[in-house]
């Protein structure tokens, strides 16, 4: 692939990303009414709560841009959640779909606390060291991990909907491995970066992912 398509590419995606949030949004904001008009309170909670997610994201971006696009990241999750894993009933329909996704809301979420960690810890005049930040997103990644398996126990103690949020705590304890495993793995791929930069190698894929994570927008991370 030539440098001009490759270009032409980039183009096309910085585009594109700060459309997928709204289209996602949409697309919730239309399941939600498709649930209440069929009384599925289960998926319309998750509905909901994914909305208000993902505008709290949006703010937070607007906010703060250099911490990378946690606009496109949480929504995009939550949609992949909410729509397709809730609403098309894909965790039943497809196998290790509940766990995939799990890896790479952890992945994603590790390399987007890894950009906001960098970001304040410059706005704050504190050099917090490349490696500790790093260290730092597993245990930040797998806390949150945890509040969002509370938020679904809570869903479930609280709202008392016909299907359940958790289903045993087999279930509970592999997404928390699973979240896990996606956290390490953000490290790895930040450690591999780290190591290439130091030795001015820059590689492919970092600029893919930091132009996602970004928003289209770059920034000298």
């Amino acid at each position: 692939m030539d440098r001009i398509t490759l270009g032409s590419l980039a183009s096309f995606c910085k585009r594109s990303m700060g459309v997928i949030p709204i289209i996602f949004r949409c697309a919730l904001a239309g399941l939600a009414l498709y649930s209440l008009w069929n009384e599925e309170r289960f998926v319309l909670t998750l509905s909901l709560v994914s909305l208000a997610i993902s505008f709290i994201a949006r703010n937070f971006t607007r906010k703060y841009p250099g911490a990378g696009d946690w606009d496109l990241v949480i929504t995009s999750l939550a949609f992949f959640h909410t729509f397709f894993g809730v609403g098309l009933n894909f965790y039943q329909r497809i196998p290790l779909y509940d766990k995939a996704l799990h890896f790479s809301w952890a992945m994603f979420i590790g390399l987007s606390v890894w950009r906001t960690l960098l970001l304040f810890s410059w706005r704050g005049g504190r050099a917090i060291a490349d490696q500790l930040s790093m260290l730092l997103l597993i245990p930040l990644v797998f806390s949150l991990g945890g509040l969002w398996e509370i938020v679904e126990f809570l869903i479930d103690q609280l709202v008392a909907l016909p299907r359940l949020a958790q289903i045993d705590l087999c279930d509970t304890m592999c997404d928390m491995i699973a979240n896990l495993v996606g956290a390490v793995f953000a490290a790895g791929l930040i450690s591999v970066y780290l190591k290439k930069r130091a030795l001015n190698r820059p590689l492919p894929w970092v600029r893919w992912v930091n132009l996602m994570l970004s928003g289209g927008k770059r920034h000298g991370y």
